[in-house]
């Protein structure tokens, strides 16, 4: 048995089979973790997504924006009013 045949043979071993049955992809750009699910395997529902909404409005970032936003237009009144 030549080094490509036994190459080949490892090869076919460590493949991953992808069931389409089950919306299971196997190529080098996409698993199972990152397919979307069909509409009939979903579990979400809109009070999820509204809870996973309403967490991510919680991170610090994304009340520095407006507040960066709210203190040059302040800075802007006052330049303006001053004048």
């Amino acid at each position: 048995m030549t080094l490509r045949q036994r190459l080949r043979n490892i090869d076919e071993k460590v493949r991953l089979r992808g069931d389409d049955a089950k919306h299971e992809q196997t190529d080098a750009w996409s698993n199972r973790d990152l397919i979307p699910l069909p509409p009939e395997r979903r579990t979400w529902g809109w009070f999820n997504f509204f809870g996973f909404w309403a967490i991510s409005s919680l991170n610090l970032a994304n009340w520095q924006t407006p507040s960066t936003f709210l203190s040059k237009l302040h800075h802007l009144a006052v330049v303006a009013l001053d004048r």
